[in-house]
């Protein structure tokens, strides 16, 4: 009798500042479009769930507002949103933009993943990596993976599919 693998399933929040590709991410593995994608900053404003099911697994993909430095009552909003995805995953995978140096709100996310006691494991997606010069992408992988040194790093480009963990 041939032994099967156990079904597994999960949570997984997908954070990152506004435009790095969360939805794009969300929806390439999905296989189709579930979230609206836009070159606006801020067009997902609530948590959206995707549901991706294969034989052996089922992945809830919770794709969240951008996390950024707020200016109005809106953007505290989106950021608590994106933040209370954090006690609900399993795992957390935080895209980043590979093809742009770290910027203010990446720092803002990573100190916000360090002020928790107790974390998922947490997934650094370097996406867009298609932008940048290969050349450049172990500088950059560095330059992200210092802000928080306790997640694992990927480098993908959601568009193209290329090195999606």
């Amino acid at each position: 009798m041939g032994q099967t693998k156990p079904f597994r399933s999960g949570f997984v929040a997908v954070i990152g500042r506004p435009n790095v590709g969360k939805s794009t991410l969300m929806n390439a593995y999905l296989g189709q479009m579930v979230a609206a994608i836009s070159p606006r900053p801020q067009t997902t404003r609530r948590r959206q769930l995707g549901i991706l099911t294969t034989t052996n697994a089922q992945v809830v993909f919770m794709d969240t507002p951008g996390m950024h430095d707020p200016e109005d009552r809106m953007g505290v909003f989106m950021n608590k949103v994106a933040e209370e995805a954090f006690s609900d995953a399993d795992v957390i995978l935080w895209l980043a933009a590979a093809n742009e140096a770290p910027a203010r709100e990446d720092q803002l996310i990573a100190e916000r993943l360090r002020s928790y006691k107790k974390l998922p494991p947490v997934i650094l997606a370097l996406n867009k990596s298609d932008l940048l010069d290969p050349d450049l992408l172990p500088k950059r992988a560095e330059q992200y993976s210092s802000l928080y040194p306790d997640a694992n790093v990927a480098i993908i480009s959601a568009s193209s599919g290329e090195g999606r963990p």
